[in-house]
């Protein structure tokens, strides 16, 4: 019982984009020695040189884990990077960046494309702005947008500080025909945003929805206000000042830095296959390109209150503002995870980190601050993943060894009085105060599933299969505990939709809306766990079941439809049916055999198809697969008008109109089915 506490635990504190299960083969990773700077032997009393000496045993850690995650998790080449202070203390390469050269990774020189963490640049450059008063956090972004506006129309403006905090509210977009082969000229950042702004589907500052929507928009707002290209923007005001002259936003790569690219791959079959240069039309939010050491400059630039050397990018005020925490589901219980404006936070060992994570095809990355020890790290591999626990096992390995502290929790009774809010009369007893609640608890019964993912697109269904870990289902006990499963742990009650985990720092709160409804529920862990609560529609057991009846009835039908000829030549009884007879059990065989091909062609794709593959676009497989829902939902709406004609042939016995009767439900179930999960139509 305890392990499998244990594992719901670990799960719950991931920071999980996505889950793929790792093939794991033994790689041969060769460490580089490369600019590896000798830390100090202090004698000092100096505070910031004694605690230098702590790190000096850092390339021995160094080592043991990335040659073991390397191996363990077949990756061709990896850096580390760590600053304190204002200066880098350890950086070395491991492995290669291009296997079949033998082309070795060094800090200063190979660059690696940082996909996501590209957003704590652009958001830098947003509070560049703020602190020239040329951007107001709180101002209405349409203010400031010229060709196009956000629509108000259902819910209230959205601001810069929404944009920051992931807050804003879009559904999640861009997955399909995110990037191009770079064999055009990329849209302007106006014209892509322009044709591709998705919906808004939640009112803005309700909730954390992690995405590119925001901080692209964010990133546009640099462009009109300055009045000039993004990319321009940042070189000259940011890259340059902190000396990153091995780092860009330009695609492709100018030739001087293209050379130095580390070659991204994608670990398929005991194979390493190269992954090709893409350009992302998402330009703020994707398209940083970087070495290591250039990415330590931006490092201690925010650590050191903007200032990196003689240079300075933000004053400390703007620094701290930027580092603070601006939004968490929790905001009454300490030391629970939020968002600051780019960052996340979260609370590991008692410290408070900030960090951002980055994947893109070939690439994977992690920027790791602690900005009360004025300390952080830069990582990056050059392979495919959507697996977030290398990068983890990292922090957790590193905090461990270095910053080792044994946590204080609350007890159990500090902690609910501490959740009782103060304008409850002292005459109501907690318990009495739990009571009006009753109702709510029976609520909390049901399924949560990962509420990222797109409402409107067909990839609604792709990422719900990748994050099919992140379904829970949640059972209320009498005595105010909750059982969450998979795994059977048991939380504590310590106050009316607030429960806890014994003996740590672990909350589950429940949303309502304006009529009391549970609708979702969020882990303190980390501030993008975030589950809706299922209708009794969309429960995993239903839709599995549902599925499971119309593939029955579809293998019933392609059987009825192969055979029934070759009874009928035998029984000429069965042979006297009416031509609409004929025709429905031709139609539902035809409906059966189609649905069942677009099952299989669907599953064989989805399984076959690299997930990055779909930032291209929609492969053509797949474009044809389509078409067999519209064909069946015609053919499907004709035999039912048929099957009414045909429904008053006396020779129709009760076997016969069963198998009628549940062919059209699992038919019409079907394109329920479809309709659901985005697959009638194009929707991409």
């Amino acid at each position: 019982m305890k392990k499998t506490v244990d594992r719901l635990l670990k799960l719950i504190q991931s920071i999980s984009l996505a889950i793929l299960i790792l093939s794991v083969s033994v790689l041969p990773v060769f460490a580089q020695d490369v600019s590896n700077r000798d830390l100090p032997m202090v004698s000092t009393a100096d505070d910031s040189q004694l605690e230098l000496t702590k790190f000096q045993d850092i390339e021995e850690f160094s080592d043991n884990f990335f040659v073991n995650q390397m191996a363990a998790n077949n990756i061709p080449g990896a850096v580390f990077t760590l600053v304190k202070d204002d200066k880098i203390i350890f950086s070395k390469g491991y492995g290669y960046a291009n296997l079949e050269d033998k082309i070795p990774v060094i800090p200063n020189k190979t660059l690696f494309r940082v996909g996501s963490v590209s957003k704590l640049v652009t958001s830098t450059a947003v509070m560049q702005l703020v602190e020239q008063g040329k951007l107001k956090l709180n101002q209405d972004i349409n203010q400031y947008l010229k060709e196009f506006q956000i629509k108000t129309d259902q819910f209230k403006p959205i601001t810069v500080d929404h944009l920051l905090t992931h807050t804003d509210g879009f559904d999640v977009a861009w997955v399909i025909g995110g990037a191009t082969r770079c064999q055009s000229k990329l849209l302007s950042l106006e014209k892509f945003l322009t044709e591709n702004l998705p919906e808004r589907v939640r009112p803005p500052g309700q909730l954390y929805v992690y995405g590119d929507v925001g901080l692209a928009l964010a990133g546009y707002l640099v462009e009109v206000v300055t009045g000039i290209p993004f990319s321009q923007y940042i070189d000259q005001s940011i890259l340059q000042p902190l000396d990153m002259s091995q780092s860009s936003f330009q695609q492709p790569l100018p030739s001087e830095l293209a050379a130095n690219l580390a070659v991204g791959y994608r670990y398929q079959n005991g194979n390493y296959i190269k992954q090709p240069f893409t350009c992302n039309k998402s330009v703020p939010t994707t398209a940083l390109t970087t070495t290591s050491e250039d990415m330590a400059h931006f490092m201690i630039a925010h650590l050191q209150g903007g200032r990196y050397g003689t240079q300075r990018i933000l004053n400390d005020t703007t620094v701290k503002e930027m580092h603070r925490q601006h939004y968490t589901n929790f905001p009454n219980i300490p030391q629970a995870a939020g968002s600051t404006y780019g960052f996340f936070e979260r609370f590991v060992n008692n410290q408070r980190i900030i960090e951002h994570g980055g994947s893109m095809s070939g690439y994977t990355n992690l920027m790791f601050l602690i900005p009360e020890q004025k300390l952080g790290f830069y990582i990056a591999y050059n392979r495919n993943s959507l697996n977030e626990n290398l990068r983890d096992d990292l922090v957790q390995q590193f905090l461990d060894r270095y910053y080792p502290v044994q946590e204080t929790i609350a007890s159990p009774t500090e902690t609910i009085t501490k959740a009782i809010p103060e304008s409850i009369p002292e005459a109501n007893s907690k318990q009495q105060y739990k009571q009006q609640y009753k109702q709510q608890y029976k609520q909390i019964n049901g399924g949560y599933r990962f509420i990222r993912y797109p409402r409107k697109s067909l990839v609604k269904l792709g990422i719900v299969l990748l994050e099919s870990g992140r379904l829970f289902t949640i059972k209320t006990n009498p005595d105010h505990t909750i059982t969450v499963f998979p795994g059977g742990s048991k939380w504590v009650e310590v106050e009316p939709l607030l429960f806890r985990y014994p003996d740590s720092n672990m909350y589950i709160s429940f949303r309502q809306d304006s009529q009391g409804k549970i609708t979702a529920m969020s882990l303190s862990s980390h501030v993008h766990l975030t589950y809706e609560k299922l209708a009794w529609y969309e429960t995993l057991v239903l839709q599995l079941g549902l599925v499971g009846f119309c593939v029955l009835i579809f293998l019933w039908g392609c059987l009825v439809w192969l055979i029934r000829p070759l009874i009928s030549r035998k029984n000429k009884t069965l042979a006297l049916v009416s031509r609409h007879t004929r025709l429905v059990e031709l139609i539902i065989g035809l409906i059966s055999v189609l649905n069942l091909c677009f099952l299989i062609g669907m599953g064989i794709a989805i399984s076959t198809i690299d997930f990055w593959e779909f930032f291209l676009g929609i492969p053509p497989v797949m474009i044809a697969l389509l078409y067999l829902p519209i064909v069946t939902t015609g053919l499907t709406t004709v035999v039912s008008i048929i099957g009414v004609l045909a429904w008053r042939d006396k020779n129709w016995s009760l076997i016969r109109r069963g198998y009628y009767s549940l062919s059209m439900l699992a038919a019409w179930l079907f394109i329920w089915l479809l309709n659901y999960w985005n697959l009638l139509g194009f929707k991409f």
